[in-house]
């Protein structure tokens, strides 16, 4: 069964495991109150957590900085796992594409599709307010960022984290 990049719930990590024989030493043994305690925290995580993070600088040539993806734990860049696209469309306006499909943890290819974004200026002047703002493409699946400037005009030039949901 195929969990990855899909959102896990408890279900993937199987039924309720049941203890077979008494727990009788816990520095040694796992119990099965445990070993559920932890499939449960698991999925709670990954249903909450951003699946993607993107750091990159916001300007003519964007730069990515810093990537992160729930479906590549091994931290590959080739490939399904090749960096995004960040594609400037005007001043302050960028479009983000991931490549998609990308192969599960079998080996099967998976699209990935995002239900939300969020967007915040970072290594900025913190007397400044500047701020950033992301949405889901509904009909591409792909993240648009707008990056503002404190009098609230769209702007170039300013470090970006995207986190996609």
């Amino acid at each position: 069964m195929s969990g990855s990049p899909l959102r896990p719930d408890r279900a993937s990590f199987g039924p309720t495991v049941v203890n077979t024989t008494p727990v009788r030493d816990r520095t040694r043994q796992i119990g099965a109150d445990i070993a559920n305690l932890i499939m449960w925290q698991l999925a709670g995580m990954g249903l909450t957590g951003p699946r993607s993070v993107l750091h990159f600088t916001a300007q003519v040539g964007p730069l990515l900085l810093g990537r992160a993806e729930s479906w590549n734990p091994e931290r590959l860049s080739v490939g399904a796992h090749a960096d995004p696209t960040i594609t400037r469309t005007a001043a302050g306006n960028y479009l983000v594409s991931y490549p998609t499909p990308v192969p599960d943890e079998n080996g099967d290819e998976q699209v990935i599709s995002f239900s939300w974004a969020h967007a915040f200026v970072v290594n900025s002047n913190p007397l400044v307010l500047k701020h950033a703002q992301a949405a889901v493409e509904a009909s591409t699946n792909q993240l648009r960022v707008g990056v503002f400037s404190s009098a609230a005009a769209l702007e170039d030039g300013n470090q970006v984290v995207l986190l996609g949901w």
